[in-house]
């Protein structure tokens, strides 16, 4: 009676140990979030991605279906302007955890570059204070590392305040994730020093981060707003700056139309390569997939300056 005794209280004592485990709802707004944070989440934990693959931030709007997802999270994670201002009326009526990046202390800003050519002082660029107006700031933060690190940082924290008894899983995932990172992030630095000094034009200033950080080249970009296409002025004047300083690619991007590139390019010996900061993956025949893991981003964002840029 005893031995039967205690083997059912061992049964129920580990059946409750097991369903103990709080499983983590986890919403992100666009999906270079959830390729930053994925590594930390459990099986049994879910993450929605708001904006999905293969659609453009720009002018997106959100649905009632977005609004359930927001509203059953336990964990937010946004930007917290600009690539994801559509989600942030939203979250004034949230009453969960959030982790924007803007609000991060040791978030490193830039100002936003206008389009067209730029001058040597916008390329330089400078850190932006933190303000309650981040109009004036590059939205891109994720494009850095060092971002993207801050991001690992805090939802780690956040959700061992979810799950406390998964502190000790938790905490090590964090800190192999960020070796990871870190790992990649000097790799890809070796990776782009011989074409670091290599000039091209971007569709849009989608990578002032990435650009800082591995000391590249760029000269300007076609336009402030890639939905909206640039005037023959700008036209003119991104032509004539293709062949005075011997531009060797442009890059356009997946989300948008190869029109918003091709008047720039067209009779010009240049090449056109295709960088995409919403960090997805294609198959062969260019459908999106899901999203990139954040070490695959910075691969792959890397080797996409490399084949256009690397003299062949």
């Amino acid at each position: 009676m005893n031995r039967l005794f205690i083997t059912f209280t061992g049964c129920l004592s580990a059946l409750l140990l097991s369903t103990s485990a709080y499983a983590a709802k986890v919403t992100v707004s666009i999906p270079p979030l959830a390729g930053i944070i994925a590594p930390l989440l459990d099986e049994d934990d879910t993450l929605e991605v708001i904006l999905k693959s293969g659609v453009s931030p720009h002018g997106f709007q959100l649905r009632p279906s977005h609004m359930m997802a927001v509203a059953n999270s336990d964990l937010v994670v946004t930007v917290g302007f600009g690539a994801d201002t559509w989600l942030q009326k939203a979250l004034k009526s949230y009453k969960g955890a959030q982790v924007n990046m803007a609000d991060l202390s040791r978030m490193r800003l830039y100002s936003v570059r206008r389009g067209g050519v730029w001058q040597a002082a916008e390329i330089g660029g400078h850190d932006h204070e933190k303000a309650a107006d981040m109009s004036g700031v590059d939205p891109h933060l994720w494009t850095a590392a060092s971002n993207a690190i801050e991001v690992v940082i805090e939802v780690s924290d956040q959700l061992i305040a979810l799950s406390p008894e998964k502190t000790k899983v938790i905490t090590e995932r964090r800190d192999k994730w960020l070796a990871r990172i870190k790992q990649v992030d000097h790799e890809v630095f070796m990776v782009l020093n011989p074409v670091s000094r290599t000039p091209y034009l971007v569709l849009h200033d989608a990578f002032q981060y990435f650009e800082k950080r591995y000391l590249m080249t760029v000269v300007g970009s076609i336009s402030l707003n890639p939905e909206i296409a640039p005037s023959l002025k700008r036209v003119f004047e991104l032509r004539e700056r293709i062949e005075k300083d011997e531009i060797s690619c442009v890059f356009k991007e997946p989300q948008f139309s190869d029109k918003r590139v091709q008047p720039v390019v067209d009779g010009l010996n240049v090449k056109v390569g295709q960088l995409d900061p919403m960090g997805i993956n294609y198959d062969a025949d260019g459908r999106a997939t899901g999203y990139l893991l954040y070490d695959d981003f910075l691969k792959q964002t890397a080797l996409q300056f490399v084949n256009c840029l690397a003299d062949k």
